[in-house]
């Protein structure tokens, strides 16, 4: 070759190189950063963004046709001014794709725009939801999650921690909007109950209120989504409010907290009352990555930038977002596709979708809205600053948060999560054990009362006192009242099955059996009294005893209907709830229990009227026997006082603990004492007489002392003693003379065989005859003219009863004090003979109840 050849050679090597340099093709690259206005980390991120150009075109591109070129604006997170960067950039270098911004409201109108440019934006801070509308966003890409994932990272937090009620606040912003509209979503699918939720415009009076808002609904977890100086508002109010520290649990997103120092305004005082007050504080951020390729970006970051460390969390995304870019850039050199061509924007983006790589943050993959798939630190504010206490993963099937953490600090610095609400405590207003056991020590007392009774009433069940008064009966009016104490010890019980109608059945057979069994034999003494004929009436204890059990089916089939058609069930009403002063995040919650059914004022009202003819039909029986003067066998008296008891207990009680039913313990202290003192008033008048009667060895009277208008009666009632059945068919005045007023002494003697004979029938059912062993005193008058029956068979002719002659008496020897004489009267014979001579007579009971009725 000669030597011009090999000049010639030399001039094209060097003529290719000179034009291989020369159409090298700059792929320029628009920066837009915020580094003023509300979230200024521009200055941050800025030297993330030269790095990655510079990175590019020396390890990457230095043998390429293309080469990065880098230019970048303040946008001062503001739609306008990012705009107005936008149009100046375009205008100025013909950007090939936009690297930003960091401020949604920023980025939403920039991506608008450059979509009809078909210009690609890929954003290293904008997470507002609304961003991954793919329709309103096109070419909109981003190399960290959108806050949506946020919202989803809270909600999970509230289940990892067992919170089940939450509130939140959040600002106008669409990023918060939108960001809370996600979370209150997601609350829904994760079974958390939002119990406030608050949207402000930025005005202190309107946080104020809305503080207040969710303090009264009982808010403990609060979610926020808010910019920094908003926050700082937010939590000064909550902090005048109460509604920070201990029990409360606060949980930011990141672009408003964990990315900037909201509390460090500089007033070093309320700066540090600011962060005690939110220490605890929980939230996510993006993980800004870890392991030996971010450490290496570290390093070269901060010789870069001249920065000291930390690093701030975004600046790992600027970088990536331009690295997102290179290989996608790359895959078309690869693929013979120039990336400068406007007519290949379209396939730059839809590769882009498709772009894996593994970054400085992490694995870099976008979903198809054009989202990065996330992994989100789990950021914890302790005393010493930040901590990372764990991670959520968007990828993991089950359990995407884990906490790897031992050390967590929750609101007011404590290391055991708070409650969602507060502890809510039932307290049951049941009657207090101690005044239950008195109520039932009193009862037992008149259970005991009623034995005794019961043991009085069969041991003299032969003296007259007890047997006039039929003591079989008597036995089932004890029986009842036993059962009616009884009904007590179901009072002060609750949560039982079937204790309510426990109630109804004991308190209502109780009630029968006393008074039915009562009436009963106040009937029987009205019968024989009545008995104008003098029939020989025999009336029966078991005639008594069907009468009782009539009374008791009625009861039964009553209560059988109520009981199986509507039974009667404990209800719980709750009354007000209340916070302890002292624990102020356990709420009490009052209630008390009562029996209750759905037609429960029909059933009162059927058992309730039939309960009233009863006590009717025994008043009515009092009022009849009221002259029948003999206490042995009419109750009249104790039978009014009875019916008077009841009435005036059931007028107080019955009213008053309706009126106190929300009080059990005045109700049952009422009701339990009402009971005991009526039941006890029916034993001891029913019962102390008579005993009072045997003890002191009294024969039963057959009158009591008073007047009753009729003079013939009154000189009966003074006189009359005993009951003695006398012997048949005479009617005898014997006497004496008393020997210290020197008068002769007369006494009565007058049979009455048909009356007689319907008495002895009380004690019939025992057809065993016995002697009494109870003797009576004879009944004297002063003179045989002072006799009331001489006196009646003078005025009235018609006594049913008429005695015939006698048969000659036996001689008596008389002394000179004591003669026998005879008198006649009518036709009737009297005699008067020695009063030691006879047995002691007796004047017959009908007889004197009808002298008082003018029978005769």
């Amino acid at each position: 070759m000669s030597f011009g050849s090999l000049l010639l050679c030399l001039l094209l090597r060097l003529l290719h190189y000179v034009v291989q340099v020369h159409a090298t093709t700059d792929l320029v690259l628009g920066g837009f950063f915020p580094d003023s206005g509300g979230w200024p980390v521009g200055p941050f991120i800025r030297p993330a963004f030269e790095l990655a150009i510079q990175h590019v075109n020396t390890n990457y591109l230095s043998s390429s046709a293309y080469r990065f070129v880098g230019h970048s604006n303040d946008t001062k997170c503001a739609a306008s001014t990012g705009l107005g960067a936008l149009v100046d950039q375009r205008d100025k270098y013909d950007i090939d794709v936009i690297i930003g911004d960091g401020c949604s409201i920023s980025c939403q109108p920039q991506s608008q725009l450059a979509a009809n440019w078909e210009l690609t934006s890929i954003s290293w801070g904008c997470s507002s939801p609304s961003l991954s509308d793919k329709v309103a966003y096109p070419y909109f890409l981003r190399t960290l999650g959108s806050d949506a994932k946020q919202a989803a990272v809270f909600a999970d937090l509230c289940t990892n921690y067992g919170w089940t009620q939450v509130g939140t606040i959040n600002s106008l912003e669409d990023i918060h909007a939108q960001t809370m509209a996600v979370f209150l979503s997601q609350a829904v699918k994760n079974n958390l109950t939002i119990l406030d939720s608050e949207t402000f415009a930025g005005t202190a009076t309107t946080v104020a209120q809305q503080i207040a808002t969710m303090k009264s609904k009982g808010v403990r977890i609060i979610v926020v989504a808010a910019y920094a100086n908003q926050n700082r508002m937010i939590v000064k109010e909550a902090m005048a409010q109460g509604l920070v520290g201990k029990g409360y649990q606060w949980m930011f997103t990141d672009s408003g907290f964990f990315t900037v120092d909201f509390w460090d305004s500089g007033n070093a005082v309320e700066d540090a009352e600011i962060k005690s007050a939110i220490l605890g504080a929980i939230g996510p951020t993006s993980d800004s990555g870890s392991g030996a390729k971010y450490d290496q970006f570290v390093s070269d970051y901060l010789a870069f930038s001249g920065q000291s460390a930390p690093v701030n969390t975004y600046a790992g995304y600027g970088y990536d977002a331009v690295m997102a870019y290179y290989y996608v850039v790359k895959s078309m050199i690869d693929d013979g596709l120039d990336p400068k061509l406007k007519t290949n924007r379209k396939t730059l983006r839809d590769r882009l979708f498709n772009v894996t790589f593994e970054g400085v943050t992490g694995n870099i993959q976008f979903d198809s809205n054009g989202d990065r798939i996330p992994i989100y630190n789990i950021m914890n504010l302790q005393s010493t600053g930040y901590a990372v206490i764990g991670k959520w993963n968007n990828s993991s099937p089950t359990q995407k948060v884990s906490i790897t953490s031992s050390t967590v600090l929750f609101g007011g610095g404590m290391t055991t999560p708070p409650k969602d609400k507060n502890s809510i405590v039932y307290v049951n207003n049941a009657v207090p054990s101690g005044q239950y056991g008195a109520a039932c020590a009193f009862a037992t007392l008149g259970i005991l009362l009623g034995a005794f009774c019961l043991f009085f009433n069969y041991r003299y069940r032969k003296h007259p006192a007890i047997k006039f008064s039929s003591p079989r009966v008597n036995n089932v009016i004890i029986v009842g009242c036993m059962l009616g104490y009884s009904y007590v010890y179901t009072l002060g019980v609750d949560s039982v099955e079937g204790i309510c109608n426990a109630r109804l059945w004991t308190i209502s057979l109780s009630y029968t059996l006393t008074f039915g069994a009562l009436f009963s034999k106040t009937w029987r003494v009205h019968k024989l009294f009545n008995n104008r004929r003098m029939k020989n009436i025999q009336i029966k204890d078991s005639t008594l005893f069907a009468y009782i059990a009539g009374f008791l089916a009625i009861d039964i089939i009553l209560l059988a209907a109520w009981t199986g058609s509507d039974s009667m069930k404990e209800v719980a009403e709750y009354g007000s709830s209340y916070i302890d002063p002292s624990d102020l995040f356990t709420q009490y919650n009052p209630y008390y229990l009562y029996c209750d059914s759905s037609n429960k004022s029909i059933w009162y009202g059927l058992v309730l009227g039939w309960k009233g003819i009863l006590l009717a039909f025994g008043a009515f029986l009092a009022f009849e026997t009221r002259q029948v003067k003999i206490p042995a066998m009419n109750d009249s008296h104790a039978i009014g006082m009875c019916l008077y008891n009841v009435l005036i207990v059931c007028v107080i009680v019955v009213p008053v603990s309706l009126l106190v039913q929300s009080q059990p313990v005045a109700s049952f202290s009422l009701v339990a004492a009402g009971t005991i003192f009526s039941i006890s008033i029916i034993l001891l008048l029913l019962f102390v007489p008579k005993y009072n009667q045997v003890i002191r060895g009294i024969v039963p009277m057959a009158t009591s002392p008073g007047t009753s208008g009729n003079t013939m009666m009154d000189d009966t009632r003074s006189k009359f003693t005993s009951l003695t059945p006398t012997p048949r068919g005479r009617h005898v005045t014997r006497g004496h003379t008393d020997t210290t007023s020197g008068k002769s002494v007369y006494t009565d003697f007058m049979p009455s065989q048909p009356v007689l004979a319907s008495i002895a029938s009380i004690d019939s059912d025992n057809p065993k005859t016995e002697t009494s062993k109870y003797d009576s005193s004879p009944i004297h008058h002063e003179s045989a003219a002072d006799s009331p029956l001489v006196a009646a068979e003078q005025t009235r002719p018609r006594l049913p009863l008429r005695l015939q002659p006698l048969p000659p008496l036996p001689s008596y020897e008389t002394s000179p004090a004591a003669t026998t004489s005879h008198y006649q009267s009518n036709s009737s014979t009297y005699i008067t003979v020695p009063a030691d001579d006879l047995p002691t007579p007796q004047i017959s009971p009908v007889v004197q109840y009808r002298l008082s009725r003018g029978a005769y």
